[in-house]
């Protein structure tokens, strides 16, 4: 019989990492282990939330499960950092759309994260709904930029910066979801 350690290791999501290739490659990775395993929105969602948290350490974010619904009318978004909300969607539909032109009816500036591959389709509805009022960017972009900024461009700094978020991810992740095969296993090519 197993323990406890050796099921989580077995399935945790896995990747391997090469700090040859580009950032956003290896955060693309990522999300389709998470989306083969049909767990790509508990994903992007607390991957978003370590890299909110790794670049604003001072702001408490909000950390619950994913199942929360943004079909609630009035649904602020999954998070919130000055007077910007953020939705992070895999599934960028209608009315996820509906509830990011609330927020910009009600004062608020709007990011819409999505995969990479939705980013388009996502961009035209945004438009078509309140046009220039939604900024609508890649999970893999933002994700992959903004570790980019905070280590300077600086290869040794960026993984130790990556290790730490999918650590923040991890921690993230561990504190409220009961679901542990969405840990992700650090590869040893950023230990």
């Amino acid at each position: 019989m197993k323990n406890r350690e050796d099921y989580i290791c077995i399935n945790e999501l896995e990747f391997p990492y090469d700090p040859t290739n580009s950032l956003k490659m290896a955060i693309s990775k990522l999300f389709m282990q998470a989306k083969l395993r049909q767990k790509a929105g508990p994903f992007a969602k607390y991957l978003f939330g370590a890299v909110l948290q790794n670049r604003f350490p001072k702001e408490k974010l909000f950390n619950d499960r994913y199942n929360t619904s943004e079909n609630n009318k009035g649904y602020l978004g999954d998070f919130k950092i000055g007077d910007t909300v953020f939705h992070v969607s895999v599934t960028p539909n209608l009315n996820v759309i509906e509830n990011c032109k609330q927020n910009v009816n009600n004062g608020y500036r709007v990011f819409l994260i999505v995969p990479e591959e939705s980013v388009i389709g996502a961009r035209q509805n945004a438009e078509t709904t309140v046009s220039g009022k939604i900024a609508v960017e890649s999970l893999e972009s933002f994700v992959a930029y903004n570790l980019e900024f905070l280590s300077g461009f600086d290869k040794n700094k960026l993984v130790s910066g990556f290790r730490r978020l999918l650590e923040l991810y991890n921690s993230r992740v561990e504190s409220i979801e009961p679901d542990k095969s969405l840990l992700i296993k650090i590869p040893r090519t950023l230990e």
